[in-house]
């Protein structure tokens, strides 16, 4: 062998150089160890390896597979995936670690539940790793359409949400706190200053021009957030006249955008508003009794009134506030009961709210369907499954929280609806006279009414006439015309005068879609000393004959039916010489 200082040849026995006197044994010794010590430390892993049995091997595997997870989701910078790959490391680690008996633990299966635990994230990890990386790509700040609002981020790695005139929301990956406050710098230079907000990673902003920014940054996952939006599109409008509207204050301004109008809900944008008067603006709110549950910051505020109906007000900024109001809204259980002895069928039966399919509900069965509705009238439609003409509806009023009952049957051409628990809305479909005649009133002492019967479609016992209609009279000082609640008939109502003149009476339903013909009555009502001098003279010996005259006419009748229904008895000694015979009934 050779020295290795020198290069000069030596015997292996020999302890030192002989040219250089180095020493010899030390390095043989070295090269005759280090094998000795890789065969050694080869050994203990083969014997490690032979020695678990098939599940530990399974878990070595895992352990190595979780731990490669984790460098390629720190790799991509992907902190979910990063967070569910170090914790499927770690249970594989103390699931082998239990397993070859490093760690003592009561429970026996304890390892075998912490490597299940470990593979069931598999899923959410494979879900977050591919959120961000499916998403991700390079993109061209010019094709960005708003591009000349902003200046240019660092990174051109990202996620572009929205990406149009209107609206600009992207999702700059691989930029650093330092690069988000770096741009969010040259974005008060481009002019976002006015009515800032500024917080650790949050600004918000507008521009002279109404465009607004909000910028913020994720630390963990290294990526800053540009949400750009246009000036909202504003014109003049008009405070809605629905009924869910009247119940706010009314503006004063008619510049914004009518988000939403309808009989449920009422929400506008208004401009123009400065923040005082925003909040005077809500204290008006509050003072027209929107003071339940309320809350209240510096920029919004929420609030209940008596009636549920919800109301928000926010300050936009910008000189701009978002108003809504909208009507209650109540979880609803519908439980319908289809058990029919009579009719032998198995149709099932397709269950409706307002045009919502809620389900089916099989023969011989008892089902409930759950439905949020708003407070007012809703319409519950049962539908043969199997032929659409065979159907029944019930219109209920909703203004709580319950559950409505239905039992219901199904013959060949028809479904029967009971209705067992539920406020049932009767809707008027129909409303006549059965008399359409003038009425006429001239005598004060006879009686002071006149009772009319009146056709009113649907009938029922459901139905109380007196809150489902309207008696309008159109001129209440002459007469007045109401339901008739003492009648012994079922729909009638009585006509009262009131003093001298012409008017016309007629019946409407509450929402005034639906009305009756119009009635003329006629009040002349003679004074009281006319009636007096026609009883003394009623005293007087007459000739016992019957005859019959109307206030207005000139002749005197035999027949009472001849005379009309207005018709008066007098003694014929009366009438002679002052009125003429009729020549119908008299000759």
């Amino acid at each position: 062998m050779r020295c290795k200082k020198c290069g000069a040849k030596v015997s292996k026995k020999s302890g030192f150089c002989s040219k250089c006197g180095s020493r010899i044994n030390e390095e043989l010794e070295k090269a005759e160890t280090q094998p000795i010590q890789e065969q050694t430390t080869k050994k203990t892993i083969s014997d490690f390896w032979h020695n678990l049995n098939k599940f530990g091997k399974t878990l070595v595997v895992f352990t190595v597979v979780f731990a490669l997870f984790f460098i390629v989701s720190v790799l991509n910078g992907n902190a979910g995936a990063a967070i569910f790959s170090i914790i499927q490391t770690a249970l594989c680690t103390f699931s082998l670690l239990i397993n070859i008996g490093k760690i003592k633990v009561p429970q026996r299966k304890l390892h075998i539940i912490l490597f299940s635990v470990a593979l069931v994230l598999i899923l959410p990890y494979l879900v977050a790793s591919s959120s961000t990386a499916s998403n991700t790509q390079e993109f061209i700040w010019s094709d960005i359409v708003m591009n000349e609002m902003l200046p240019e981020p660092e990174s051109n790695v990202g996620e572009i949400i929205l990406n149009d005139n209107e609206n600009l929301l992207i999702y700059v990956h691989k930029t650093s706190v330092d690069e988000y406050n770096e741009y969010l710098s040259k974005c008060e230079e481009k002019g976002f200053i006015i009515e800032a907000d500024k917080a650790e990673n949050i600004y918000e902003a507008f521009n002279k021009d109404g465009y607004k920014l909000d910028l913020s940054y994720e630390n963990d996952e290294k990526k800053m957030c540009i949400d750009l939006e246009a000036p909202m599109k504003l014109g003049e409008i008009k405070w809605s006249e629905t009924e869910i509207a009247k119940l706010l204050p009314i503006p004063e301004f008619d510049l914004g955008k009518i988000e939403k109008d309808d009989v449920s809900k009422y929400s506008v944008y208004l401009s123009g508003v400065s923040y005082d008067n925003y909040v005077k603006y809500v204290d008006e709110c509050s003072r027209n009794g929107f003071n339940t549950d309320s809350i209240k910051d510096e920029k919004t505020f929420s609030a209940k009134n008596a009636d549920d109906y919800s109301l928000n007000v926010e300050y936009e900024g910008n000189s701009i506030i978002y108003i809504s109001i909208k009507k209650p809204e109540y979880n609803i259980d519908i439980n319908v009961e289809y058990a029919d002895k009579i009719f032998d069928n198995d149709n099932d039966i397709n269950i409706y709210v307002d045009d919502t399919d809620l389900g089916t509900i099989s023969h011989d069965s008892t089902d409930t369907f759950n439905s949020v509705l708003n407070k007012g009238i809703h319409t519950i439609k049962f539908i043969n499954a199997d032929d659409n003409n065979i159907s029944n509806e019930i219109r209920l009023k909703i203004s709580k929280q319950e559950t409505l009952k239905f039992k219901i049957t199904c013959s060949d051409d028809k479904i029967n609806v009971e209705t067992i628990s539920g406020d049932i809305d009767i809707q008027v479909k129909s409303i006549k006279f059965s008399d359409t005649s003038d009425v006429e009133f001239y005598y004060s002492s006879y009686p002071d009414t006149n009772s009319f019967s009146v056709e009113i479609s649907p009938e029922g016992k459901e139905a109380d006439y007196s809150t489902l209609l309207d008696f309008v009279s159109e001129n209440p000082k002459v007469a007045t015309i109401e339901y008739d609640k003492d009648s012994w008939i079922s729909q009638e109502v009585k006509i009262t005068p009131v003093s001298d003149g012409e008017t016309y009476v007629y019946i409407q339903s509450k929402d005034g879609t639906v009305k009756s013909e119009k009635i003329k009555v006629v009040v002349d009502i003679e004074e009281e000393t006319t009636v007096a001098n026609y009883e003394e003279t009623t005293t007087e010996k007459k000739s016992g004959k019957t005859v019959y005259i109307t206030p207005s006419g000139e002749k005197y009748h035999y027949s009472k039916s001849c005379a009309g229904k207005n018709a008066m008895e007098r003694d014929f000694d009366d009438v002679k010489g002052v009125y003429d015979p009729c020549k119908k009934c008299v000759g």
